[in-house]
Order: structure tokens, then C-alpha cells, then sequence
């Protein structure tokens, strides 16, 4: 992988020798610092699939890979600066360490009440869990820990000021909380930078005019299409051309090659081999990216992508056809979307030919 993400061709070709291509570079170089930090892995995430720099990268790709001709020539330089850093921050979430989360909960990062307050709700909802969410969120099985143990275990305080007492299952707690706000979190990265043990890491440059814009396209890969457009409207009186960036297009292609990170790379067998998962829902996640043998575009439709996969169990084969019916409502409604907000823009109006692929050569291999 090299020492930091690489910028796709047609990213690269786009930003050369413009003022934003040092300012770009620099988004990589800081994302390196968070993605690749040696002192350890995700502290609460041990179970998840792949969200590490082989992640970014794909997703920095697939993002280039599925605009079409158009849309491409219609790239600026300032929608490859943004989209970059969102592509950054709309998981990096996943990366915070014990310091960083601490800042968060405690005010002590931004300044604001919100997320202390956010904090505070979440806990005192985990106490009204029932088993199946308990045993979902704090795993089962290889330990053997009992569901009266889980939510013992839940009860616990969790004592902010020393995080060497942080028990598995207060630490999975703790990632719950960071699955739930990881877009939300994207947002405010971007205009307060990543807290850890020291100074922040700003992914996005300090006081940056496309700050709040980089950060909402990160957000908006978990909120729904259409209702972004009144935040963009409230902020820039526009939704269609906010500071010489096509917001719209960028939310589309970012949530779609999201979704398209789903081959098995994402799941190495070899972790599977080296350890067991006993995190119900990662358990199901693990199966089904390692189900995936291929995905690629049709060679007899090029509008159409072709998904091959072995599910082994009928579980699995469920969790795949879930994944893929969700990837094609996101493809039908990104058409539509990019529909309303380019098609009336006579010099934008063909951006709509993005999102025109379909799933309709997705093909299952039981074994």
C-alpha cells in the first residue's frame, strides 16, 4: 500500500499543477497519521471487516470508477479536494483511540455539550437492552459469558479517567456508540479535527472554506439523499453548485462505492483462520464479504455490475441478497436524485447518466 492513499488517475490528472493539488496531497499525508498508526489496531473494533487503509483506498477508487465520461469532465478541482477528505473522514471514526473518544464525551475536544449529553442518553438506554441486543452488541461464545454477565456488564460505569479499567465488553460498548455517530462524528472532524493524546490531526486544513462541505458529504452517507438538500440550501442557497463543487454528485458517488467495498479482501480468511468472531453481527458481516468471489462490470452490459458468490449457508446467502437489494435501491434512487438536481442545469444536465447500473446480472454459486 505504500505510505499514504493514492489518488485515482483521474483525480490526480484532474488537480495537477492547480493550487488545491499540494492542499489534496496533504489530506493522504494526514489520513496516513490516523489509518496507519503501529500502536495498535481498533481498539473498539477487534471483530469488524476491513476498515483500514485497503478500505479508503478502494472507496477513494470505486468513487472515481463509476462517474461516467461526463460527469468526470465535469469534475473541479474543488470537488476532488472534497470529496477526497470525505472519503477520509466518512469512517474514521473508526480509528479513534481511548484518548480521543474521552475527549469526545467529556466536552473536552470541541467544546460543546453535545456529545457528553449524547453520551449520557446512550448509556441509559443500553440498560433497557434486551438479550438478543445485548448478546448482538457485547458478542457470545468463546468466553461463554452469560446474559446476566452482559448486562452486569453494561451497568458498570465506565470509569473515563482510566482506561486500563475498560473491561471487552465496555469497550464494544464504546464502539457501539462510535457505529451509531460515526457520520455524524465525520462532520465534526473536519471542522475540529481528530482528537487523540495531543493536538489534534486535522485530515482537512484548519479553517478551511470546505470544511463544513467535506464533512456533510462524509455525514450524508447515512442520511438520505433527498434530505440533504435543505442543509446545503440553508448554508449556500443552493444545492446544485455550492463553491465551485457539485455536492449532489459527490454524496452519490461516495455512498455508492461504499457499498461496493464488498469483495472478500474486505474479510481476509486468513483472520478468520487466526482467530473465531464471536460477535453475532460481524460474524454475519465476515461470511458474507468472504462469500463474494468477484464483482465486476457485465461484459455484455456495460450500465450493469455482475456479483459472483459462494454464500455457504443460508444465512449468509440472505445477508448477500439484503446487501445487494439495498446497493440497487441506492443506485435507483442516486439516478433519480441526480435527475432533479442537474437535468433543469443545461450545462450539467447530462451529470444524470451517472448511476445507471444495475445489479441485474448478479449471480449465486450455492456450494
Amino acid at each position: 500500500m505504500g505510505n499514504t492513499l493514492k489518488l485515482p488517475s483521474v483525480f490526480a490528472n484532474k488537480i495537477n499543477g492547480h493550487a488545491l493539488e499540494s492542499t489534496t496531497l496533504d489530506v493522504l499525508k494526514n489520513a496516513f497519521e490516523i489509518l496507519e498508526d503501529p500502536t495498535s489496531g481498533l481498539p473498539f473494533f477487534p471483530e469488524f471487516t476491513d476498515h483500514g487503509m485497503p478500505h479508503f483506498q478502494r472507496v477513494l477508487d470505486a468513487s472515481a470508477s463509476i462517474l461516467n465520461n461526463d460527469a468526470r469532465e465535469r469534475l473541479t478541482p474543488e470537488d476532488v479536494y472534497v470529496l477526497t477528505a470525505a472519503v477520509v473522514l466518512h469512517d474514521v471514526a473508526m480509528h479513534l483511540k481511548e484518548d480521543g473518544f474521552v475527549q469526545i464525551v467529556t466536552g473536552s475536544w470541541s467544546g460543546s455539550e453535545e456529545w457528553p449529553k449524547r453520551w449520557n442518553e446512550f448509556t441509559n438506554e443500553t440498560r433497557r437492552w434486551n438479550t438478543r441486543k445485548l448478546t448482538d452488541v457485547l458478542g457470545s461464545g468463546g468466553e461463554a459469558i452469560s446474559t446476566s454477565d452482559l448486562a452486569t456488564a453494561i451497568k458498570a460505569p465506565i470509569p473515563l479517567d482510566n482506561a486500563d479499567r475498560w473491561t471487552k465488553q465496555q469497550r464494544k460498548l464504546i464502539g457501539e456508540f462510535i457505529r451509531i455517530h460515526h457520520a455524524a462524528l465525520a462532520q465534526e472532524f473536519a471542522e475540529f479535527g481528530f482528537p487523540g493524546s495531543g493536538d489534534p490531526i486535522w485530515i482537512i486544513a484548519k479553517n478551511c472554506r470546505y470544511a463544513f462541505l467535506a464533512g456533510f458529504i462524509a455525514k450524508s452517507h447515512h442520511l438520505r439523499l433527498r434530505d440533504t438538500f435543505s442543509a446545503l440550501q440553508e448554508r449556500y442557497h443552493t444545492r446544485t453548485y455550492c463553491l465551485n463543487t457539485h455536492p449532489v454528485l459527490l454524496m452519490a458517488a461516495l455512498r455508492i462505492a461504499d457499498y461496493l467495498d464488498v469483495e472478500r479482501e474486505r474479510a481476509p480468511s486468513m483472520s478468520l483462520k487466526l482467530r473465531s468472531i464471536r460477535n453475532p453481527i460481524s460474524n454475519r458481516e465476515w461470511k458474507a464479504h468472504q462469500a463474494i468471489d468477484d464483482v465486476r462490470v457485465d461484459e455484455h452490459d456495460s450500465e450493469a455490475l455482475f456479483v459472483l458468490a459462494s454464500p455457504r449457508d443460508v444465512g449468509t446467502y440472505l445477508r448477500l441478497r439484503e446487501l445487494f437489494s439495498d446497493l440497487q435501491r441506492e443506485l435507483d434512487l442516486s439516478w433519480a436524485v441526480l435527475g432533479e438536481v442537474f437535468s433543469r442545469q443545461e450545462h450539467l444536465s447530462v451529470i444524470q447518466t451517472f448511476g445507471r447500473r444495475t445489479l441485474n446480472a448478479t449471480t449465486f454459486q450455492r456450494s
